[in-house]
């Protein structure tokens, strides 16, 4: 135990700690907890720097990018099947499998357990894509099933990016940690929060456009789960909600120059401006009260 003692005085202050009166079993553990503090230090001091490269290579050129401009957020709701007329010279942001149903200027796509043929998206039919493609990773531990691929960037042409979720992502803790979505993306990882919509209405609001539309975030099962009805994982409604929420609020608090417009609302209602189609009200789609 003499070598370890010794390692201990290396590290740990001699004002701080009275090494000879402790067991061996205790000195083990002290040392081990410093190992270990460290080498998740080290981990994550590597991984903001991973970060900051990536997303300056990504997003540092979009910074105020479509002032004066409108962007579409284009989600995989169902109501997305209604939004049969693009809003003209918009930008449109997509996420997904929502390349399959309209043409994208930008694609967001992440959490790889649902990708392939007849999934929520499919890598081969995005390598054809002509449009700006980012690929997401997570900075937090989730099943290796859900992380892309490394050889991903390359096969499709995309560029990556990291997201994060920024407070306690549980459907049974009825508290949660709101650290903030932070501001300069390129610095920071993009916003997940339980939906991949987030990290593209962050990289919206980084582009500074006048009114960002929401199409396809229903917010709701009433309808069914996407507009191509292909399989995903649910989360709770009233998770999705209160993430929504954050992101109201951080919106009105940093962007209240942007005027944000839903279209064909369901869950959302009332949360934003709000607008419907034709083809919406013709289909009789009785959307719910927001608090059901």
């Amino acid at each position: 135990m003499l070598n370890v003692k010794n390692a201990l005085r290396r590290i740990v202050p001699s004002s701080s700690i009275t090494l000879h009166r402790l067991s061996d079993e205790q000195l083990k553990c002290q040392y081990m907890n410093r190992v270990l503090s460290d080498s998740q230090s080290l981990y994550m001091s590597c991984m903001a720097n991973e970060i900051v490269q990536k997303h300056r290579e990504a997003f540092s050129q979009y910074k105020d990018y479509y002032l004066g401009k409108e962007v579409v957020i284009v989600g995989a709701g169902p109501s997305l099947s209604y939004y049969h007329e693009k809003i003209s010279n918009a930008i449109h942001i997509g996420v997904n499998g929502t390349y399959r149903i309209i043409d994208l200027d930008y694609l967001f796509f992440q959490d790889f357990e649902n990708e392939g043929h007849g999934g929520v998206f499919d890598v081969d039919e995005i390598k054809k894509l002509k449009c700006k493609k980012f690929v997401g990773r997570y900075v937090e531990k989730r099943p290796d099933i859900m992380q892309a691929p490394e050889y991903i960037d390359r096969y499709v042409g995309a560029q990556s990016y990291y997201v994060s979720d920024y407070h306690k992502n549980s459907d049974f803790d009825n508290t949660y940690i709101d650290y903030g979505i932070p501001l300069d993306i390129c610095h920071f990882p993009l916003v997940d929060n339980a939906s991949s919509v987030f990290a593209a209405i962050h990289f919206a609001l980084w582009t500074h456009p006048s009114r960002i539309y929401i199409v396809g975030c229903d917010c709701s099962y009433s309808m069914g789960q996407h507009f191509d009805d292909s399989t995903g994982k649910k989360f709770s409604v009233n998770l999705v909600k209160r993430n929504w929420n954050i992101m109201k609020k951080h919106i009105d608090t940093y962007y209240p120059d942007i005027e944000v417009i839903s279209i064909n609302p369901i869950g959302l209602i009332g949360l934003f401006n709000d607008r419907y189609t034709d083809g919406f009200v013709k289909a009789q789609i009785l959307p719910p009260k927001m608090n059901e």
